[in-house]
């Protein structure tokens, strides 16, 4: 309601301090696992103009930022916990895709009453398009018995922990599908593929 919409947007600062060690070199895996899924519910509640509530574009771009700025392929790539299982890097990784992707399917559905939610969108969807295309390959090919097939790639996920990845990627899978299809027939969707071509970024 609007008075809880407006508790919301008193908090701000507070969220996002509270947020952003969940998104720190040294937090626990499931800390920002846990830290994506709650930014982008917050997100969804303060990035909407219906009812007549008033967006604070400067808290969108600063929380946004928190997720964004770690899915970039080479960022993801990037993601490592070697004192815990492989899994817990492709939980990492496919939790905060998937947060993004709810981001980006709520924009879609609402372009209107989410318009500044999908300005501050626009910049990330490349490199969110290729990270989303990766993660629906990965979660195909451990969909078909089980595991990839011989000489398979993985994107997000080492062969090794291809079991405990599986339900990370099936949980991830159907949110990033609808986000994905919502930038068909973008700018953003061709943008890198080598002039519309099948090739590039994915």
């Amino acid at each position: 309601d609007y008075q809880g919409h407006l508790l919301l947007e008193q908090s701000h600062a507070q969220l996002g301090a509270a947020l952003r060690p969940c998104f720190g070199p040294e937090a626990d895996p499931s800390l920002t696992a846990s830290g994506a899924a709650l930014l982008a519910r917050y997100l969804l509640a303060i990035s909407t103009t219906s009812g007549g509530i008033q967006v604070d574009p400067a808290a969108i771009r600063k929380l946004l930022a928190l997720l964004t700025k770690r899915l970039t392929p080479a960022a993801l790539a990037a993601i490592s916990y070697p004192a815990l299982s492989d899994a817990a890097a492709t939980m990492v990784r496919t939790t905060s895709l998937r947060a993004a992707a709810a981001l980006q399917a709520a924009a879609a559905r609402e372009p209107e009453a989410r318009a500044e939610l999908c300005k501050q969108m626009q910049p990330s969807l490349v490199d969110l398009r290729s990270c989303w295309m990766g993660l629906l390959r990965d979660h195909a090919a451990l969909s078909i018995a089980g595991r990839a097939a011989k000489g398979y790639v993985p994107h997000l996920y080492v062969q090794g922990a291809a079991t405990a990845s599986r339900e990370h990627l099936e949980h991830a899978a159907p949110l990033v599908f609808e986000a994905a299809l919502s930038m068909v027939a973008t700018p953003e969707w061709v943008a890198g593929r080598g002039g519309g071509g099948g090739g590039g970024g994915g």
